[in-house]
């Protein structure tokens, strides 16, 4: 990753509802395990899916806009 996409990516966390940036900014920045984010987050930690299916879903979500936005 170099500047350019480091600035793409952070006007698209603008955009981001809360709970999704504070879902990525919990994986991400703090690289907290997925049971630390569950109980910071309130997500049910069993079945690990749910949580799973949520990072992904706040994946996407950037990723989506991104993609408008280099379109």
């Amino acid at each position: 990753m170099d500047e350019a996409d480091a600035l793409l990516i952070e006007r698209a966390m603008r955009h981001v509802d809360n709970r999704t940036r504070m879902l990525l900014y919990w994986c991400y920045i703090k690289q907290a395990q997925p049971e630390v984010v569950c109980r910071k987050m309130s997500i049910a930690h069993r079945p690990a899916t749910v949580f799973v299916e949520q990072f992904r879903q706040a994946q996407a979500a950037v990723e989506s806009l991104l993609n408008k936005e280099t379109a």
